[in-house]
């Protein structure tokens, strides 16, 4: 017997029935996608439309899955979950308002905001935020002061908590924000309100300031627990059911996608609900990162375009990372939370379109979601959507995923009203519409870019989502990008990168030392993590660096073994001037906190590339055209050609013929 009969003999052998799972899952606006990837490197996708309520429609498509490729529950390890359900909520604001409880003085702090003037000629300056959410009259005010310091200046007044209690149960009001002053200095007196309302209210959902956001300045900690609370019920309600459907299946506990691109148990994320702000995209970005990893001009700067049911999502990859922010812009706000660096354009299929007074094209927020969904559904939908615009162009096929049928006559009925008002035909209407969304989005993508000293024409553009590979190139031509790539199975993408998501463990320091002082070795042997000792892990820092006077730092990636002070310097600066466009010489360098990220290694299962999509290279398309994929349809514009390698399609501008100049021949032949 030979070396290699040997090893073959001695190789355990896999068969369908001891296959271990782990299935990642990811909630849209209209769909739900599923990935599973077996232990021998078998990978499966589903991409199934909503039926029902959120969680019950995940429960159905998991279900389907299991079902239809055999799985069985004891088969499962792990359970991946990402969802939009807080982003959605957030831009299209229709849960109940809720109730604010703060310090005497302070109730309207919500409503001035930091008075930043988007509009400089404006004659009325609007509120920074809706004020829907939390209207004025569910706002109280209690006596109770905290200094700067942290010290007591007034002892809180406990009965007008109660009576605050009182007056939301009468209206109705389910959940409370509470934001005193100076709480992250010192908590006692919202420690205290959360277990006088635990004894009066019990009902009463309560976000704490100090436990969402612990750091100064009011406005920033009290928006971001008025929406933590706004957004409180309906995770609550969310992964509850979901939680128990999976345990009635027989599946093991959730984990659920963060903001920042790690996992954590669901009954985690109940209690931090905007930690769910960019759950999929943040999932998305994961995703592609690791298909890009191995791959030649990995370091070529991404950005993202993930088009889903409601939104489109950009994200920014460079040096093989999904960029991370302190800070995410959602709609009209702008939170201080850590996350996914993801600028999200309320732009996407079930996005309603309408024309204005000047006649002029504009699509969302408003959206029709999974239901009733575009018009082109036939599930009861009558409003004009951007999907409908699609069909009526034959940019879709007749059926997409899930076996979702689509009309056109009932897309054409939708549009016809707008074309009225505009007074021109289906098509041109329907033009108009999809123009009006790749405008929006390529402003988006340009804004994002340039914001992080990128210039998009230096870029790849990686279409993602379901609606991603549709508007990429038209995108990418008003973008100035020259190079598309759309990902095996683009359509769910974020369900594919949740199977290579992994736990973290997080240790973080606030500092305010200059940087001439900063003792690396001395400063992160405080940030140590012994609950992972013994285990394969890799270690991420981040240091965050100012000029002296500014309170916004640039987080910076560094490794405390090989990084000196001199480097950390350097690379700021050029980063500062980069992101900021001057520098500040003569200013002392700050270090204003230490980050380190701890991660798990997970065993490699081979890649998260569906066998169909390893194809090999082909002959390029030449636009216009159509090109269908499993999950996602690929639309080639006219001036543009597509070429699939590896399983992934790359678009790029047709070359142009050369022209002949007749004159030059004529010279040429009489030489």
């Amino acid at each position: 017997m030979t070396h290699e009969d040997k090893a073959a003999t001695a190789r355990p052998v896999v068969t369908r029935a001891s296959r271990r799972w782990t299935i990642g899952f990811d909630m849209g606006g209209t769909y739900v996608d599923l990935a599973a990837r077996a232990s021998d490197g078998t990978v499966l996708d589903v991409k199934r439309p909503y039926d029902g309520a959120p969680a019950a429609s995940v429960l159905r498509a998991l279900a389907w899955l299991m079902e239809h490729h055999g799985i069985a529950a004891d088969q499962v390890d792990r359970l991946a979950h990402g969802s939009t359900v807080v982003t959605n909520l957030l831009l299209e604001r229709t849960a109940p308002p809720v109730g604010v409880l703060t310090t005497e003085g302070f109730a309207d702090v919500l409503t001035l905001g930091r008075q930043n003037r988007g509009d400089l000629y404006a004659m009325a300056v609007p509120p920074p935020v809706p004020q829907s959410l939390f209207p004025r009259a569910l706002r109280k005010e209690v006596a109770g002061r905290i200094l700067a310091d942290g010290s007591e200046a007034i002892s809180l007044d406990e009965a007008a908590v109660c009576a605050a209690a009182s007056f939301w149960h009468e209206h109705g009001v389910e959940a409370v924000a509470v934001g005193f002053l100076h709480a992250c200095r010192n908590p006692a007196h919202e420690q205290r309100v959360r277990a006088i309302l635990a004894d009066c209210a019990p009902d009463l959902r309560v976000s704490l300031s100090h436990e969402v956001d612990p750091e100064p300045r009011e406005f920033e900690r009290f928006l971001a627990t008025a929406l933590d609370a706004y957004a409180r019920i309906a995770v609550e309600h969310y992964l509850g059911e979901l939680a128990r459907g999976c345990r009635a299946l027989g599946l093991p506990d959730i984990l659920v996608m963060r903001s920042d691109g790690f996992l954590s148990p669901a009954e985690t994320i109940a209690q931090c609900p905007l930690s769910l702000a960019m759950s999929g995209p943040s999932a998305t970005l994961v995703g592609i990162a690791a298909q890009i990893e191995n791959e030649p001009g990995g370091n070529v700067p991404l950005i993202v375009m993930d088009i889903g049911g409601t939104t489109t999502d950009i994200g920014l990859i460079e040096d093989g990372r999904p960029l991370i922010s302190s800070t995410l812009t959602l709609g009209p706000f702008t939170l201080r939370m850590r996350s996914a660096d993801v600028f999200s354009v309320p732009v996407g299929g079930g996005s309603v379109a309408r024309v204005n007074a000047a006649g002029a094209v504009r699509l969302g927020p408003e959206s029709q979601g999974a239901r009733p969904g575009p018009a082109a559904y036939g599930q009861g939908g009558k409003q004009a959507t951007l999907t409908d615009a699609l069909t009526v162009l034959d940019r879709l096929p007749d059926r997409l995923a899930g076996e979702l049928v689509l009309r056109r006559d009932l897309a054409e009925a939708a549009l016809a009203p707008l074309a009225a008002v505009r007074g021109c035909s289906l098509t041109d209407m329907a033009e108009a519409i999809v123009a009006a969304g790749n405008a929006a989005i390529a402003e988006g993508i340009k804004t994002h870019a340039y914001a992080h000293g990128l210039d998009p024409s230096d870029c790849v553009l990686v279409a993602a989502g379901g609606g991603g590979a549709q508007h990429a190139a038209e995108v990418a031509d008003l973008a100035g990008v020259r190079l598309v790539r759309i990902p095996a199975h683009a359509g769910i993408a974020a369900a594919l990168g949740l199977l290579d998501a992994g736990t973290a463990s997080l240790a973080e320091c606030k500092l305010d030392t200059s940087l001439d002082d900063f003792i690396v070795a001395e400063e992160c042997g405080r940030l140590t993590d012994d609950s992972l000792t013994g285990t394969d892990a890799s270690v991420h820092w981040t240091i965050a660096l100012c000029y002296q006077g500014q309170d916004a730092p640039i987080e910076l990636a560094f490794d405390p073994a090989h990084d000196t002070r001199e480097a950390l310097a350097a690379r700021f600066d050029m980063q500062h001037a980069r992101l900021r466009g001057h520098l500040l010489p003569g200013h002392d360098r700050r270090v204003l906190g230490l980050r380190r990220v701890t991660v798990p290694v997970r065993p490699a299962l081979g890649t998260a590339i569906p066998k169909q999509e390893r194809a090999a290279s082909g002959h390029p398309s030449h636009g216009p055209c159509r090109l269908a994929e499993t999950t996602t349809t690929i639309w080639v514009p006219q001036g543009w050609r597509a070429i699939r390698t590896n399983g992934a399609w790359h678009m790029m501008p047709a070359p142009r013929p050369e022209t002949r100049n007749p004159t030059s021949d004529k010279g040429r032949s009489d030489a």
